[in-house]
């Protein structure tokens, strides 16, 4: 697959932890696209998402290693608070929570089964309109 350095694309990343991110800037350094990416230290609940279409890609805690099962279901009940009402935006979410859409509060358009490792997880897709063509 071929990168298209010279597409007009404004790509924002953000993650809770300042060690993830670092590893994200360098993931983008070596794949020579860092420069079309801001990064950010920042909380889900913080992002203002101001445009009327964008594709929101996410890999939230599935509650394997990083907390509980309650602290996930809360943070996936304030995901689908803060982005179901985005329906202009595409919206994917890679989690093994078996019970993400529930507590997301939404059926996925489509969900994939995939592996991250050996951890089975799902890949649970919403889709929002192609956005208008510019002229």
């Amino acid at each position: 697959m071929a990168i298209d350095y010279d597409a007009d694309i404004k790509i924002y990343a953000s993650d809770i932890s300042e060690k993830n991110l670092a590893a994200a800037i360098e993931n983008a350094e070596e794949a020579g696209v860092d420069d079309c990416i801001e990064f950010k230290v920042s909380d889900f609940n913080d992002l203002i998402l101001e445009n009327n279409h964008g594709i929101l890609i996410s890999n939230p805690p599935y509650g394997e290693r990083l907390s509980d099962d309650n602290e996930v279901k809360k943070m996936y009940r304030k995901l689908g608070n803060k982005f179901n009402s985005l329906d202009t935006w595409s919206k994917y979410y890679l989690t093994s929570f078996s019970e993400f859409e529930i507590y997301y509060n939404k059926k996925a358009d489509r969900d994939r089964r995939l592996y991250n490792g050996r951890l089975e997880v799902k890949y649970y897709q919403y889709y929002g309109p192609r956005p208008p063509l510019k002229d």
